[in-house]
């Protein structure tokens, strides 16, 4: 979520970017996403929770490495390529809208926040998964940076004895 913040901060003035019709034929991200998530709620509805979380994190991987692949800072210089990173960022978001519903149980207080980030005027816990479809955000919708979602935690130092 921080880089996707970051990156839609730069480049699309911090609002979630309006995917093209024309540049958005390569679907290969929803589809991925598509797949991926109803792997995970398979097997959470199976009481498998670790393969399910395991199922989550390779999509989040996914997106990670697309956005690192995209390489930003070249492509937002071209018009052709600016429109596929937007595109990107877009799916980037939907991705992990929804992988965030099925996170929320698991996760809930981090979950809440990322939900609140990508501007949704719901609670996670109030949004049904099954309810929500692919393109449920809104182009134009502000992000807000999500802070740190999970800080680090340092060891209290130890007692001289």
């Amino acid at each position: 979520l921080r880089r996707i913040y970051t990156l839609i901060a730069r480049y699309c003035n911090g609002k979630i970017p309006t995917r093209s019709l024309l540049t958005g034929l390569n679907w290969t991200l929803e589809i991925a996403s598509k797949e991926i998530l109803a792997e995970a709620r398979f097997l959470f509805d199976n009481l498998n929770f670790s393969e399910g979380l395991e199922k989550i994190w390779s999509l989040l991987a996914m997106i990670d490495k697309g956005l690192a692949d995209k390489h930003p800072d070249e492509w937002s210089a071209i018009p052709a390529r600016r429109q596929e990173l937007n595109d990107w960022l877009y799916d980037a978001c939907e991705s992990l809208g929804l992988a965030a519903l099925l996170l929320y149980p698991v996760m809930p207080r981090a979950i809440a926040v990322l939900w609140k980030s990508l501007g949704q005027p719901t609670l996670p816990e109030k949004q049904l998964f099954d309810l929500t479809p692919w393109g449920f955000l809104r182009p134009g919708t502000p992000v807000t940076d999500p802070g740190d979602l999970f800080p680090v935690i340092h060891p209290a130092p130890a007692l001289n004895r």
